[in-house]
Parts: structure tokens; sequence; C-alpha cells
């Protein structure tokens, strides 16, 4: 016997289902990958790199202490006010890519945030020490 069911006829909210099925089977598929996602080397050499120039007494020691904690979203603990990641302008090009290959593993995955919080709690330690309190 034929079929006289006709046309099949795909509702226009089916086509929005399955469209939004899609969606969030490609945005589950991109949280895996990215939670998958190998983590940044630790860049031990340019965070001492930046460690030793924050510890300094110029304009780009300031720099990298401002920078450094901009990372975390806390304030140089000298009160130093910069204009977010335009000071950067201010630093030689080896510190500059310098602060970029730390910018580069802090975005992560990271496999400890630990080092960079190490830093600048001694910056916090040498810094606290030279400010005189109010």
């Amino acid at each position: 016997m034929p079929d006289l069911s006709g046309p099949k006829i795909i509702r226009v909210h089916d086509f929005a289902e399955a469209h939004a099925l899609r969606r969030t089977e490609e945005a589950v598929e991109a949280i895996h990958e990215e939670l998958n996602r190998p983590s940044t080397p630790l860049p031990e050499a340019e965070l001492q790199t930046l460690l030793y120039a924050a510890l300094g007494n110029t304009g780009q020691s300031r720099t990298c202490r401002y920078l450094l904690y901009l990372l975390i979203g806390a304030e140089d603990p000298t009160g130093f006010k910069g204009e977010g990641l335009l000071e950067m302008r201010t630093l030689d090009r080896k510190l500059a890519d310098t602060f970029l290959t730390v910018l580069n593993w802090w975005r992560g995955p990271t496999q400890s945030d630990r080092p960079l919080y190490d830093i600048l709690q001694h910056l916090e330690d040498v810094f606290s020490k030279e400010t005189p309190k109010k």
C-alpha cells in the first residue's frame, strides 16, 4: 500500500530546537577541548627577570611592579596608579616581551598560580617596609 501520509512537515520550532541542540553540543565540545588543553609551562626565568626588574628604582621597575600586580587585579604596593597595559609602552623590548611571555602563561591553564603569588608577596614585603604607613 502506498504511503498516503504525504510529505513530512518540519515545524519551525523543531528546526529551532535542532539548531539549539547543535549549538549546545558545539559549546560542550569547545569547553571539553579547553579543559583538556595542556597547561602552559611555567616561565621561571621570565618571572625572575620581572622580579629583579621590579625590585629596582627606575621607571621600568615601577612599570614591572604595576604590571605584575595588574595580572591579579591588585594595586601596586608603592601606590603607583598606572593606565593598564598602556604602561607596557614604557618598557624596553626585552622586558615587554618577557611580560608578554608571563601573561601568556598566566592566561592558563597553569599547573599552579603559586609562583606569581610568591613573587608578589616578596614585592609586598620589600615595598611595604619602604613605604611609610599613614
